[in-house]
């Protein structure tokens, strides 16, 4: 499943702190009415019907189980807390982070001229001593 989808959304439901709050069996009767409506028997000429149903049977698991819906609640009051924090931020964070990544790059990014010169001197010196290791051998 993605993380993005709200389940309860999906399933009809309230989301949110009121979400948290529902018993198993409103969630159950909520996943059967949608199951009615998004069943593939129902939409025939519908391509997507088969998917809405499996993502409908996911998003029902998902909050049946207990320990599934508790990280899931969790997940989405992260979620719900962040987004105010970061349109706050947005802009003068991204201005930031991007100021930083150039200079980063600008740092770490090798200089063309120090490794042309440094790859002709390790070639001169590799020829070098290939050269010296030739007259060693052929003076034998």
């Amino acid at each position: 499943m993605d993380d993005e989808v709200d389940h309860y959304f999906f399933l009809g439901l309230p989301s949110g702190k009121e979400g948290g709050h529902l018993s198993e069996k409103e969630i159950t009767k909520a996943y059967k009415k949608k199951a009615l409506e998004l069943h593939p028997d129902k939409r025939p000429n519908d391509r997507n019907a088969h998917a809405d149903i499996l993502r409908l049977n996911a998003s029902y698991a998902i909050l049946k189980d207990e320990k599934a819906k508790k990280s899931f609640d969790d997940l989405m009051r992260v979620k719900r807390e962040k987004a105010p924090r970061q349109s706050q931020q947005g802009s003068k964070r991204q201005k930031t982070m991007s100021d930083l990544e150039e200079r980063e790059k600008a740092t770490f990014a090798p200089d063309p001229e120090l490794i042309a010169g440094s790859l002709s001197s390790k070639s001169q010196t590799k020829y070098d001593h290939g050269t010296a290791r030739l007259k060693i051998a052929h003076s034998r």
